[in-house]
């Protein structure tokens, strides 16, 4: 009897111990389980991270099939068409490209080039009387920026029945049209054979061919006009920023620097808000900013030829501002944009002005803008051009040509930077 009470005894022991070993594995189970399901390296988490490396992969590979359907269409001589490659109202803007120019056509078939990195907003038009914009996707501090094709060439269509001559070249704008009925004269016209050793010169003085007394401008020249001609011809189109230069400010306008090279008393300003002209600081172009003034025409060309490392961007040049008021007059609501004044008294923001036309704005008002261009008077040496906002009431209008000194800095005068192929 007593052998079989001890026997029980050591029984329910053996099955006491078994029960809290069982219950210690399962706690050591469930905490390696509760590990492995969550935590950085989790089995959860390497689900979600498998799942986002799979879309990403889905999303080069899609990208990687359109750009191959794109250069299979383009052996083919099948051009994708401009409607199809815009974003969607309240879509994000894609890069057609990250590697190479997209070619696509417009409503009417006329050709439009997209540099890599840039995309189709949603507001842009789809023929180029609606005006054609594309914006900045890829370049971090430029991101957002916009900028409008400017056709280039004969037989352009204007729609599916009327085409319209739209020659790259300088022209002199004459009054309105109760003065007389022709309102513009193609003075020289841009030649991708003449001019493609960059030797072309812009001068004010229409009838110089050379500089008339081998004087020194001190302006800052066209980074290459020889290139940017033969790109506009060639390609049959150039760009230029959809609005005057903006930067990032804490103001409604650039107001922070002093006016080097003119008398201490323009100076004014915050000092602690200056901003470097010197290119490394970006210029955009993009509505709502403010307006990057009082700055030089020197460094207006470094500013606008820094804006970009991997593409052509440079200071608008004389040629290029007369061929967009051109395009504007054949093919906007304004045949007479060349004397539109949207001068108010008040200096805005960038794309605050009423004067766009084929999404191009700010060159009737505003400020004036600082171009490439070359004066031949004495002690005036670089050309402006643009409408002005008027606070003295004069009347100021695209077609203009004024003249100064290129170190003259001051908040009536800002830049447009211009982008080729």
């Amino acid at each position: 009897m007593n052998n079989m009470k001890r026997s029980l005894k050591n029984s329910k022991g053996i099955t006491l111990i078994a029960l809290v070993i069982t219950i210690i594995v399962l706690l050591i189970l469930a905490g390696i389980s509760i590990t492995m399901l969550a935590g950085d390296n989790s089995i959860l988490q390497r689900a979600a991270d498998a799942k986002e490396r799979t879309e990403e992969a889905q999303a080069t590979e899609q990208a990687r099939t359109d750009e191959y359907a794109d250069v299979i269409d383009e052996t083919m001589g099948v051009v994708a068409k401009l409607s199809d490659k815009k974003a969607k109202e309240g879509e994000d803007v894609k890069a057609l490209s990250e590697t190479k120019i997209t070619t696509l056509q417009d409503d009417f078939g006329n050709i439009v080039k997209v540099p890599k990195g840039f995309g189709i907003p949603s507001d842009s038009g789809t023929n180029i009387v609606d005006g054609i914009v594309i914006e900045d996707v890829t370049h971090a501090d430029t991101k957002g920026s916009q900028f409008v094709w400017v056709p280039v060439g004969t037989g352009i269509k204007k729609s599916e029945t009327e085409t319209v001559d739209i020659i790259l070249g300088r022209y002199t704008f004459y009054g309105n049209s109760s003065e007389t009925p022709e309102k513009e004269t193609l003075v020289q016209a841009a030649s991708k054979t003449d001019y493609a050793t960059g030797e072309a010169i812009e001068r004010y003085c229409f009838e110089y061919a050379t500089n008339p007394d081998g004087r020194t401008y001190g302006n800052t020249k066209a980074k290459d006009l020889g290139a940017f001609i033969k790109s506009a011809i060639d390609n049959g189109g150039y760009y230029i920023a959809r609005y005057e230069a903006g930067i990032n400010a804490d103001s409604d306008q650039y107001k922070y620097a002093g006016c080097t090279g003119y008398p201490e008393w323009l100076v004014y300003g915050d000092s602690n808000k200056k901003f470097a002209k010197d290119g490394t600081v970006k210029p955009l172009s993009i509505k709502g900013k403010g307006v990057w003034n009082a700055v030089t025409q020197p460094e207006a060309a470094a500013i606008s030829r820094n804006m970009y490392s991997d593409l052509n961007s440079d200071l608008i040049n004389s040629y290029a501002w007369d061929t967009a008021i051109m395009y504007i007059e054949k093919c906007g609501t304004n045949s007479n944009y060349a004397h539109k004044n949207d001068g108010n008294g008040t200096l805005k923001v960038t794309g605050n002005n009423s004067d766009e036309q084929c999404k191009i704005s700010d060159m009737a008002g505003n400020v004036f803008e600082w171009t490439t261009e070359t004066a031949c008077f004495m002690d005036k040496y670089c050309v402006y051009r643009g409408g002005f906002y008027g606070d003295d009431g004069a009347q100021r209008d695209p077609a203009i040509r004024l003249y100064t000194i290129a170190n003259y800095a001051y908040y009536h005068i800002g830049f447009r930077p211009l982008l080729y192929l």
